[in-house]
């Protein structure tokens, strides 16, 4: 670095907010290895590119992870754009495919409850492989506010009213102040393809 060379690159207004709610909610630490939960949907997008713009500030190392469910006849197709969008930017990428139908079936679950506990699982064992301290999710708050009408609605009492944590146990959401809206801008202006725009079910 150069005499006069400033510190720190100059952020994008979307990736200050995130960096801001990183460090107010204490989400990551200097030097951590993350692994982020990747779709290929706008959230999860949105997730991983600015994590991969705020590596050098926060001194990162970044694995690319998705899920596939196959639960659908794109799901191959979603993989492979998956794979290809963590190419683009330079960081490490990882797949899992899963049985969610058989276990929906053998223990009388629901397709999302299947989904859902099988791809936590999933991404626990590939933290575990890849040796990541931390599981980024791209929840937003448009998720969080969400969530917490459905509780009401379901009425679960007082807990409801938390919605979606910013952290539980080692599984982050840095985009937990952001909304859909910020989201959408934010991929135009790094001119981000997307291949489909609303993956079901999430890995956020």
């Amino acid at each position: 670095m150069t005499a006069g060379q400033p510190k720190s690159k100059r952020f994008d207004s979307f990736e200050t907010k995130v960096l801001n709610t990183i460090k107010r909610r204490n989400l990551i630490k200097k030097g951590d290895r993350i692994l982020i939960a990747f779709s290929g949907g706008p959230d999860s997008t949105a997730l991983s590119v600015v994590l991969r713009a705020l590596s050098h500030e926060l001194d990162l190392s970044l694995v690319m992870a998705h899920i596939n469910h196959g639960l659908h006849d794109l799901a191959d197709v979603h993989q492979e754009h998956s794979r290809m969008i963590a190419e683009k930017l330079g960081v490490e990428f990882v797949s899992e495919t899963i049985d969610v139908r058989s276990r929906a079936l053998n223990h009388d679950l629901s397709i999302e409850h299947a989904a859902r506990l099988s791809r936590y699982e999933a991404l626990d064992l590939l933290a575990n492989m890849k040796s990541c301290d931390i599981i980024a999710t791209g929840h937003t708050a448009t998720d969080r506010v969400e969530t917490v009408l459905l509780n009401l609605v379901r009425g679960t009492g007082p807990y409801g009213l938390v919605g979606v944590p910013p952290r539980r146990d080692r599984i982050i959401r840095p985009l937990i102040d952001v909304d859909r809206v910020d989201i959408e801008s934010y991929l135009k202006r790094c001119n981000i393809c997307l291949l489909y725009t609303s993956p079901s079910p999430r890995d956020s």
